[in-house]
């Protein structure tokens, strides 16, 4: 393991506000060590009054530090103002700081905010240089205080560099997880196939054994009885077999790399299942509501799960783009022959949000599902938000069960 993998290691233990109050402590004491007077008493005249507004420069610079990650914009603002503002009144230039935000800016934003965080950085070098004019006996030609503003100005770009580069490694990790991903998929859906093809083989055996052992019986059954009802017996045999074999492989496909193989239809989701899924989804910030009209009808189990998954990842994706907070309804509509399932949010959460409550069907995957049930699927942009709807096909009347009705239900 390399030097930095075991420090992300042990950095990892601690919680990210923990680590941003550390990282602060440290950039704003160091600062203030470095750039300032106020460990120079002994040779230098600062009053008392001018290190207590140090402490509280320093004070302030660890605070805004903070919340960086949330707020990197205005976090650079407010260091370049109260660094501009310190290095001008005192003796005391707070770039640290500024770099850090700076830094932490350019590796979550890009284009033309980056740019601007840039440029606010190298105006706010100028308030340094003229503290190092007032204060610094060295600075005392026109070149050397250019060669001093030069120099802020390369440690400013540093800073934005290394936030850039943090940005593209980011990026790198990204794109590489989302290949081995896509690997992974690739590699199920090519044992997928391989299992189908089997799937194939074998029960295609077993039948064609099966046809032959009971077109021999009977063509024997009247004269050799002791042959056709061993005939009959292989066929038995192969027939149970077969199931097993068939069981055992639909297992596998239906498992999708690690499932429980004993999982059978009754197991799998549907619309009973909503209101556990909206009570998980309120518990992750949503402000979800549930509306049913029309008598409940019969479905067919694949129809009734994709109906739950159309729910499911609707409210997923509300709750990636939107955020906590967002409003979201969930609608079903049945009519005589089909069922309209709809989605629909406000768009008025708090930014993006995450969820682990998908079950990874994207909406192509969805668009899958709903067609292969024989159903179609929208997706329609109502700004601010969006509505994802749709529309599947009712069972077979003649041969559906009798089925509860449900009409008006309301869950809010």
């Amino acid at each position: 393991m390399t030097l930095r993998s075991a420090a992300k290691v042990w950095l990892g233990r601690f919680p990210e506000p923990v680590r941003d109050v550390a990282l602060a402590t440290v950039v704003a004491s160091v600062d203030l060590i470095v750039w300032s007077d106020i460990l120079l008493s002994s040779t230098v005249n600062v009053d008392r009054s001018s290190k207590v507004l140090m402490l509280a420069a320093g004070l302030a610079s660890l605070l805004l530090l903070i919340p960086r990650r949330r707020f990197p914009v205005g976090v650079l603002m407010a260091a370049c103002a109260v660094s501009a503002t310190t290095a001008l009144l005192l003796t005391y230039r707070p770039i640290f700081p500024v770099c850090v935000a700076l830094g932490t800016l350019t590796s979550r934003r890009s284009g033309r905010t980056a740019a601007a965080g840039v440029a606010l950085a190298v105006v706010t070098t100028g308030a340094w240089v003229a503290d190092e004019v007032r204060s610094s006996p060295e600075v005392d030609r026109l070149s050397v205080a250019v060669f001093v503003g030069i120099s802020y100005v390369l440690v400013v770009l540093v800073a934005a560099g290394i936030g850039r580069w943090a940005r593209a490694a980011r990026e790198r990790l990204h794109l590489m997880d989302e290949r081995r991903q896509q690997e992974a998929r690739r590699a199920v859906e090519a044992e997928r196939l391989r299992v189908a093809r089997e799937l194939h083989d074998i029960v295609s055996s077993a039948v064609t054994v099966m046809v032959l052992q009971a077109s021999g019986a009977r063509r024997i059954i009247a004269r050799d009885v002791d042959r056709a009802e061993a005939a009959l017996a292989t066929v038995e045999q192969v027939g149970g077999q077969a199931m097993n074999e068939l069981r055992r492989l639909l297992g596998v496909l239906r498992a999708g790399g690690g499932d429980d193989d004993s999982a059978d239809s009754r197991s799998l989701p549907g619309l009973d299942d909503l209101p556990r899924l909206i009570d998980d989804f309120r518990g992750a910030g949503l402000h979800v509501s549930l509306d049913e009209a029309g008598p409940r009808r019969h479905l067919d189990p694949s129809v009734n799960l994709t109906a739950f998954r159309v729910v499911q990842e609707a409210l997923t994706n509300v709750g990636k783009h939107a955020g906590p907070g967002a409003r979201a309804t969930a609608t079903l509509r049945w009519t005589a022959d089909t069922l309209v399932v709809q989605v629909c949010d406000d768009g008025s959460g708090r930014g993006v949000g995450a969820t682990n409550l998908s079950a990874g069907y994207g909406l192509l995957g969805l668009r899958e599902r709903v067609s292969v049930s024989g159903g179609e699927l929208t997706v329609d942009r109502t700004p601010p938000g969006f509505a994802v709807t749709a529309i599947l096909p009712l069972a077979d009347p003649a041969s559906c069960p009798a089925a509860p009705e449900a009409s008006g239900l309301s869950l809010t």
